[in-house]
């Protein structure tokens, strides 16, 4: 896990820029650094490297790494979690190796297959690697995006990559000019672009799935996509063989992403998702007990949202090591502007600041590797509003005793939920439980919601909503999001997070399962609850109320966080915005302090928009250093 750098131009490169740009991201490596600068015929390629250290720590894995004739050069950020199957592979045939890190294996695994080399790679990675034999780089991104990847054409001629947007800045060729036509977009309620474009007007982002070869001039001369989930068609289907298997690849996934030569730990929601990959390392250890520390937010004084009976039963049941995290809402206000410098985009929810926070906590207590079990809800249906979508599927597709049965099941287990709470509606959403809702609308109306066809989306057409919108989440929006705001979170303090349920192997084969699977006798997630029999307390397994990522935002708002969300939402650089609309905005603010509904989703959007454009008010992306940080953590604006 680390930052890179790469430029291919046909101008020399000064060591001077090279570096800065570097050390611009120095927070993704504290470990080490490097840099490289070398001729290409007529042209010049420079690669800079910040390297935090979490296999083979010793010098000799430092970056750039080089092959032992220097005919290629790489720089690379992430992990590959097959390294070791791969490595023993290569030196049946004879390669020789001289580190135990997986950025050599990478290396070599490129000379012994060429490009080809990108279809055995099990992980999350962004590499560029300089081949000087045939003058190309060559570019890749990971299958889903885990690990950034940035680039930006050179007024001068050439091309510049970098892992974060504000390491690009800091060439003086590259401008952090606004798209304002892409904010105004973002403004009206429109998703962040995470596939390719950005809100700067010169920056691009590489496709998750990607790989590039660009020329010694520093031109793009190919790019192409080199895997597409299948979500076209299911296999036939055994609960009892499908629930072995699942559990098996999922166990497989977890085993290689214990990889490490530092200290591991695993993030704690008291959810299914991260209590499922507790449960199975512990289960899979040599003791049974889980051997390290587990990461939690904990509102134990809010028990409508609280989590803290759960991440309990799993720290019990598993013999994890409890470090809880009670979230200070006044620091957020020291911090916002920061947390945005560090994600480059606004951020659409509040509860990036929780993973923030989190994420330093697991620094200071030692560790520098965390488990995370994010993609789970986007691979197997989990989110909520996955159920309107089947709701719409079975309608079209006839099945409406199966309909009204999942919808009454569904209904009946979040309404007992949510009288166990003071206020169920802040935990529970109840929209999905009513069939007429969504559902019958749709059906009635005749809509069949379709997006532009996307590589690895299919058809939202014939009743095949839910596996449309699964796969759409899963490669271009809720996902995307969320990698964006982990990796960026994570890296903020030197902090690798890996995500076991995103094992490309894991994925190919859940895909292939039917939709019921997934969602049975009114349960998401059926498969998953099944498989964790062994390893899970049943309290864990067969929960529903099971709530968001989330902090009493709606509390806050309306408490020490009001004069300062007010001032966020009603002055500033939004305000310039032409789908800023004042009066709706008072509205929502209204509601919220009025406890009428929990406005503070869409009050966040704004409030992280303001941030963000703050930053480019005050040229920040070109100018920010984060050792001129502040004692109360707002950005300086003093030139570096």
């Amino acid at each position: 896990m680390c930052g890179l750098v790469a430029l291919v131009s046909p101008r020399p490169i000064e060591s001077a820029i090279l570096d800065r740009m570097r050390d611009r991201i120095a927070h993704r490596g504290p470990d080490g650094f490097g840099s490289w600068i070398g001729t290409a015929g007529t042209g010049h390629v420079g690669l800079g490297h910040r390297r935090l250290a979490i296999l083979d720590l010793r010098a000799t894995a430092n970056q750039p790494m080089f092959t032992s004739d220097n005919s290629c050069a790489i720089v690379y950020n992430g992990e590959i979690y097959n390294f070791a199957e791969l490595r023993e592979e290569m030196a049946q045939n004879g390669v020789q190796f001289h580190t135990t890190c997986d950025t050599e294996v990478l290396l070599q695994a490129y000379q012994t297959w060429g490009t080809e080399c990108v279809s055995r790679l099990n992980g999350m990675f962004a590499f560029a690697i300089w081949d000087r034999r045939s003058r190309q780089l060559f570019v890749v991104r990971d299958r889903f995006g885990e690990k950034p990847l940035f680039y930006a054409s050179l007024d001068s001629g050439g091309i510049a990559f970098a892992s974060e947007m504000k390491a690009l800045f800091a060439h003086p060729e590259i401008e952090a000019t606004l798209d304002h036509e892409q904010v105004e977009r973002y403004a009206g309620g429109a998703s962040l672009d995470l596939s390719e474009g950005t809100l700067f007007r010169m920056v691009r982002r590489v496709p998750a799935a990607t790989a590039m070869i660009v020329n010694a001039s520093g031109k793009i001369e190919r790019q192409w996509r080199y895997w597409t989930p299948k979500f076209e068609g299911t296999r036939p289907y055994n609960r009892t063989q499908a629930v072995e298997q699942f559990r098996s690849l999922l166990e497989k996934s977890v085993e290689l992403r214990l990889r490490s030569d530092v200290p591991l730990g695993a993030c704690l929601s008291g959810g299914l998702d991260s209590s499922a990959l507790v449960g199975f390392t512990a289960k899979n250890s040599e003791n049974g007990r889980y051997p390290g520390k587990t990461y939690s937010i904990r509102f134990d004084g809010d028990p409508d949202i609280s989590e803290g009976h759960f991440i309990d039963l799993v720290n019990q049941h598993s013999g994890g090591d409890p470090r809880p995290l009670s979230v200070d809402p006044m620091r957020l206000i020291e911090e916002c502007q920061l947390l945005h410098w560090h994600h480059e985009e606004p951020n659409v929810s509040a509860s990036t600041y929780l993973e923030w926070c989190l994420m330093r906590l697991v620094r200071q207590s030692g560790d520098i590797v965390v488990l995370n079990g994010q993609g789970a809800d986007e691979l197997l249906g989990g989110y909520q509003y996955y159920f309107q979508m089947a709701q719409f599927d079975w309608l079209k597709q006839g099945r409406y005793a199966h309909a009204a049965k999942e919808t009454l099941m569904w209904a009946w287990k979040l309404k007992r939920e949510a009288a166990k709470y003071e206020n169920g509606s802040r935990r529970i959403g109840f929209s999905v439980a009513e069939l007429a809702n969504w559902g019958v609308r749709q059906w009635r109306e005749g809509l069949d919601p379709d997006e532009p066809a996307r590589p690895g989306v299919p058809s939202s057409k014939g009743g095949n909503t839910f596996r449309h919108l699964l796969a759409h989440g899963l490669q271009y929006s809720v996902l995307p999001e969320q990698l964006n705001s982990a990796d960026r979170n994570a890296m903020a303090f030197g902090v690798e997070a890996r995500f076991p349920f995103l094992d490309y192997n894991f994925v190919d084969w859940c895909i292939g399962l039917p939709d019921d699977a997934l969602l049975h006798n009114g349960w998401h997630k059926h498969i998953l609850r099944s498989a964790t029999k062994d390893y899970l307390p049943k309290q864990i397994r067969w929960r529903v109320d099971k709530i968001g990522f989330a902090a009493p935002f709606d509390v806050w708002m309306r408490g020490p966080l009001k004069n300062w969300c007010r001032e966020r939402l009603f002055e500033g650089p939004i305000t310039k915005l032409k789908a800023y609309d004042r009066a709706k905005m008072t509205g929502m603010w209204n509601d919220l302090q009025d406890g009428l509904a929990p406005r503070h989703w869409d009050l966040w959007r704004w409030i992280g928009l303001n941030e963000w454009l703050l930053l480019s008010e005050g040229g920040l992306w070109k100018t920010y250093s984060p050792s001129l940080r502040s004692a109360s953590g707002n950005l300086s604006a003093k030139a570096v």
